[in-house]
């Protein structure tokens, strides 16, 4: 069977010859800004970073999510399945492994943390049971896995991605898909691995705090993305049998 890690992965390939290897916009954001911010909410979910262990990058693209995390010395691993994306983010300095996000190249109980942002926007419905059991498969007890991606409820994205969609179609570049998961089936299929659901909110630019509810009427207006933090309980005793 072919992932839909790999059906989509030649996607970013224009991308990275045209904007290289330190633009965000090879990572699929569209101002380096945006990106930034996201970056900085992402840290602040991670929380302390002396504690963080060992940090995954499931589908990393160019690393630079995870780039100052590893140019601070701290324990990063970086995913992808496009051999051009690994290099890239060898040359940003964040180690990487090539890699299947459906089929982790890891053993199970082996990382202290993962991160998944903004890869789930171009996967499938049917694929999203298996990257959370792969996610969750590697992580140690207490460890959590974080996922990023689109909020498809909001107004202003649709209004956004419409806009992009149609400059992207009169340049030419490539069309990419937008499939939005609704957060509560995610929960569910974390749940169904015996992942706790520690957080659920939706970045928004005209919040103070940067969060706002998933369910309130400025994340369905303004929302930008959804960010849930999954926890492997510290004891596996009540996790469902396979």
């Amino acid at each position: 069977m072919i992932s839909a890690d790999k059906q989509t992965d030649s996607l970013y390939h224009s991308m990275r010859a045209k904007y290289g290897k330190g633009n965000a916009r090879t990572n699929g954001y569209r101002l380096r800004g945006y990106f930034l911010w996201e970056q900085r909410l992402l840290f602040m979910a991670l929380g302390d970073k002396e504690k963080l262990g060992t940090l995954l990058d499931i589908g990393c693209g160019s690393g630079l999510m995870v780039r100052p995390l590893a140019e601070r010395g701290h324990r990063v691993i970086g995913l992808d399945f496009n051999a051009e994306a690994c290099d890239f983010a060898n040359a940003n300095g964040v180690p990487v492994l090539r890699g299947d996000a459906y089929a982790l190249p890891l053993q199970s109980g082996s990382i202290d943390h993962a991160i998944c942002c903004q890869f789930l926007n171009q996967q499938p419905h049917a694929q999203a049971p298996q990257l959370i059991k792969e996610g969750g498969r590697v992580l140690a007890p207490g460890g959590r896995l974080i996922l990023v991606w689109r909020n498809g409820r909001s107004l202003l994205h649709r209004l956004a991605h419409g806009i992009g969609r149609l400059a992207d179609r009169l340049s030419g570049a490539p069309d990419f898909p937008q499939v939005f998961h609704k957060p509560e089936t995610l929960r569910r299929h974390a749940e169904e691995e015996g992942l706790s659901v520690d957080f659920i909110g939706v970045s928004c630019p005209l919040s103070r705090h940067g969060w706002v509810g998933e369910k309130s009427l400025l994340a369905g207006v303004a929302g930008a993305s959804f960010f849930m933090v999954l926890r492997r309980p510290k004891s596996d005793a009540g996790k469902p049998g396979p």
